[in-house]
């Protein structure tokens, strides 16, 4: 299906004519089971309204499946069970062409085609799609879904790293001056007596105010209630009614980055009724404001990912808004037509820091803020060292990624021109030259994976440099599994997809995926971005669904302070969370939010420059959209280590050499953990990895150490020891058994140690 038929289809879907899709199941087969899909309640009443336009143009169903909006086609794609030409498969379906409503047959992929058919409004695709599927000789058929994709703002318990080292002689340890970010406080309010100096400003029809409660709180007794002042919480919230809550001005000027964080609570969000975070100059109308909404209808409050209902936002100030008067407002809209319960608002925090850009790892602009490579607390003081992928460590065993190995960015397609970006081919999903974006998210994810180090614009990707495919795919299941096989048949060892959906399932794409494992390549799907149309309905997505019996990966999310994502997390992700019920949840998750990476050049992607942040880049892409294709990077650095790694091989040494974070051991929310670089491409270099013992005794440090050839490992110091000295004394030591012993000084005191002796 072209491109060009998108909006056409999308037209057709939201305008009836005089007959409804009905509140009824749709159904097709997959792997002999029935799927069963429900059409979307909220598109039926789009199309209820739309009766009066006079139309005549064919309705059909649409779907809400997790972050994408199916739509059917006039498409069925048909999977022979043997090897069938195209004129085979023509003579075989004319028999059921008249009953059916076959018009066309085209070749698709392998014994794979797509059949068009006449008259398919009110979904006949599924109908057509069974019938088709119960024929013998034919081994499934189903619906050519167009997808609309929705985003949000989306092992073995056997260890590697082997102990048991020689000791070592004692040094005395020195303290060493800290470089992090040091962040102030602005403003810490909990609303345990009054307002906290902000005001109260009653903007609807129906008069409002912000008042003290002590019916719901967050921290301590007391929250801040919306609703009119003779309605005490939980009273409700009338129509038409809204109050703005106003902060003093504030000179940020001075600061390089400022956060606001808040805690709130929604019971319901239905039409208009959603609060929202507003900043703005007061000396000029520049403004910036962030909905706090979430897509769903059911009680917010039943979402387990929240704190007893309560969700916090994070929200970073533009550049463009540090200005002399800069002011805050969070204000709750009422335009519901039935009174409800109104929104609690507490724990507001307002923090800022002179200077964000500390030890960066490389001369790009952005590096130092892109806390996935190292974890300096940029991001409003979350999270160390700790809590990050440990990507410039791995640089060090792997200073350039391997020329011969090409990462696939099958997605929407990526700026081809890009400048920090090493793009070695590009193509369709027919297999001809191109993959042009037709969207920003492909651009981006080719960012976290590949952008270029040390070039002096933008950012640094997991796997700086890679050879990237672009793959651009047309919004539709067939178009997806054919870019899959473009990828494999032009040479990609590396398949990053950020991209999935819910509940329906495609033998189609399975086929795609089973060809490229047995090919060796390493395909990584995500997790996918909860909750769906209900608070707990975090159900992995498929195709990431099908890691549980493949050697492919299911990538997760992780916060800065190595939480899974959820709208609880101290990242702010207040309306989503990273997948992880119901299929065994992701292999390991990998940080997600707040990513600096790359954009469409100039004012066509997701940042149009007049935030203050260079318009070619994005700084805040997230989901498991973004920690995908930073785990593909760091494949591609293990796959320079050892190129004959199979699939297998590489998702087994990730899980194995992941931080455990979250649940002790492999849990559903994070996996196996948290993606550590080094220790991944370590164990890959290394017959047996060398982990280091580090023992301090009344000031003295004692370091052990053993290992093949190629040795490396990483020493922490406790937080009240100094660095460079006993970095320096644990080097000669080295040096001293003949070896050559190489250091670099890491934030928080660490080391790392390593060598580039020969095999």
């Amino acid at each position: 299906m072209k491109n060009e038929n998108r909006c056409i289809l999308l037209c057709l879907s939201l305008f009836a004519g005089a007959v409804f899709c009905q509140a009824e199941e749709y159904r097709y087969r997959f792997k002999g089971a029935e799927v069963a899909l429900q059409p979307s309640v909220r598109r039926i009443v789009q199309q209820e309204q739309a009766a009066a336009v006079e139309t005549e143009a064919a309705w059909q169903p649409v779907f809400e499946l997790g972050l994408s909006t199916f739509v059917p086609t006039d498409e069925v794609i048909v999977g022979f069970e043997v090897a069938t030409t195209t004129e085979q498969a023509e003579q075989f379906l004319q028999q059921f062409g008249a009953d059916q409503g076959l018009v066309a047959i085209s070749h698709h992929r392998k014994d794979r085609f797509i059949v068009t058919i006449d008259k398919p409004s009110g979904g006949r695709a599924f109908p057509v799609s069974v019938a088709l599927s119960e024929l013998d000789g034919i081994e499934f058929a189903e619906p050519n879904f167009m997808i609309l994709p929705e985003e949000r703002n989306a092992a073995s318990s056997v260890p590697l790293l082997r102990p048991d080292p020689a000791p070592a002689p004692a040094y005395a340890l020195v303290e060493a001056a800290s470089s992090l970010p040091v962040w102030t406080t602005l403003a810490s309010l909990d609303f345990e007596s009054g307002l906290g100096g902000w005001t109260s400003e009653s903007r609807g029809t129906s008069p409002a105010t912000w008042f003290g409660t002590s019916h719901r709180s967050h921290g301590g007794s007391y929250s801040l209630y919306c609703a009119q002042s003779h309605y005490p919480a939980p009273g409700p919230a009338d129509n038409n009614m809204s109050a703005w809550l106003v902060s003093p001005t504030y000179n940020l000027v001075p600061y390089e980055e400022v956060y606001i964080e808040a805690w709130f609570y929604t019971v319901n969000q239905v039409g208009g009724d959603f609060p929202m975070l507003s900043v703005f100059d007061n000396a000029s109308s520049s403004a910036d404001a962030r909905e706090l909404f979430v897509d769903h209808t059911d009680d917010m409050t039943l979402d387990e990912t929240t704190q007893d209902g309560w969700r916090k936002v994070l929200y970073r100030v533009p550049p463009n808004l540090l200005t002399e008067q800069t002011y805050f407002c969070f204000s709750w809209q009422s335009d519901g037509n039935a009174p409800r319960e109104g929104c609690y608002l507490d724990d507001i925090r307002l923090v800022a820091t002179t200077d964000v850009d500390l030890a960066p790892p490389g001369n790009d602009p952005y590096a130092a803020r892109q806390w996935s490579h190292r974890n300096t607390g940029q991001i409003a003081g979350l999270g160390n060292d700790a809590n990050d992928l440990h990507t410039p460590e791995a640089w060090l065993l792997v200073p350039e990624v391997s020329s011969s190995i090409v990462l696939a960015i099958v997605d929407s397609g990526v700026d081809l021109t890009h400048p920090d970006l090493n793009i070695v081919a590009g193509y369709e999903d027919d297999g001809s030259p191109g993959g042009g974006p037709r969207h920003e998210h492909g651009t981006a994810c080719a960012g976290e994976a590949g952008a270029i180090r040390n070039n002096g614009i933008g950012v640094i990707g997991t796997a700086p440099g890679v050879g990237i495919m672009a793959v651009a795919c047309n919004d539709s299941t067939a178009s997806l599994a054919k870019g899959i096989d473009v990828a494999v048949a032009n040479g990609a060892k590396i398949l990053s997809n950020s991209w999935g959906w819910n509940d329906a399932y495609s033998t189609d794409i399975e086929d795609a995926i089973d060809d490229a494992i047995a090919a060796g390549c390493i395909l990584l799907f995500a997790a996918g971005n909860g909750p769906l149309t209900s608070p707990n309905n975090y159900h992995v997505a498929f195709p990431a669904s099908l890691a549980t019996n493949r050697a492919i990966i299911c990538v997760g999310g992780s916060s800065p302070t190595d939480e899974p994502v959820g709208a609880a997390s101290s990242d702010g992700q207040f309306d989503w969370g990273s997948s992880y019920a119901n299929n065994g949840g992701p292999d390991v998750c990998a940080p997600t939010t707040w990513s600096y990476t790359t954009d469409i050049q100039g004012s066509g992607g997701y940042n149009s420059g007049s935030s203050g942040i260079d318009a070619d880049y994005t700084h805040d892409f997230s989901g498991t959209s973004s920690a995908t294709p930073k785990v593909a990077g760091i494949v591609a650095l293990m796959l320079t280590a050892s190129p004959s790694l199979t699939p297998a091989e590489v998702k087994a040494i990730l899980r194995t050499t992941a931080d455990d974070i979250g649940e002790p051991g492999f849990d559903n929310k994070t996996g196996a953990g948290r993606v550590n670089a080094w220790r991944a491409v370590s164990a890959v270099l290394n017959d047996q990895s060398v982990q280091a013992n580090l023992v301090v005794n009344n000031g003295m440090v004692e370091i052990g150490f053993q290992g093949k050839a190629y040795q490396s490992f990483k020493l922490s110091a406790a937080p009240s020891l100094g660095a460079q000295q006993w970095i320096d004394r644990a080097r000669l030591t080295l040096d001293g058994a003949g070896n050559a012993w190489f250091s670099e000084q890491l934030p928080t005191n660490d080391a790392l140690f390593y060598k580039t002796a020969e095999p």
